[in-house]
C-alpha cells in the first residue's frame, strides 16, 4: 500500500448518522459502528453495530474486539 493508505477490512467508521456514517460507509465496504444516542429504531441491524454510548469505555473496546 501506498503511504497513507489502509484497507477496507483495516477500518472501522464510527458515527451517530445512520445514512452518512452507516450507509456510507456501507457502501464502500468499511464496517462501522453507529452511535445511537438517542436510542431510535436500527433501520437495518445486518449493516452495523450499536451503541448508544462511549461510556464506559469497556463497552467501545468489547465492540471493536468483537468485530
Amino acid at each position: 500500500l501506498e503511504r497513507g493508505h489502509t484497507h477496507s477490512v483495516d477500518t472501522i467508521v464510527i458515527g451517530d448518522s445512520w445514512e452518512l456514517d452507516v450507509l456510507g460507509s456501507h457502501c464502500a465496504g468499511i464496517r462501522s459502528i453507529w452511535l445511537n444516542r438517542n436510542e431510535e429504531p436500527c433501520p437495518d441491524s445486518r449493516l452495523t453495530t450499536e451503541l448508544t454510548s462511549f461510556e464506559p469505555l469497556e463497552n467501545i473496546l468489547k465492540v471493536l474486539a468483537a468485530l
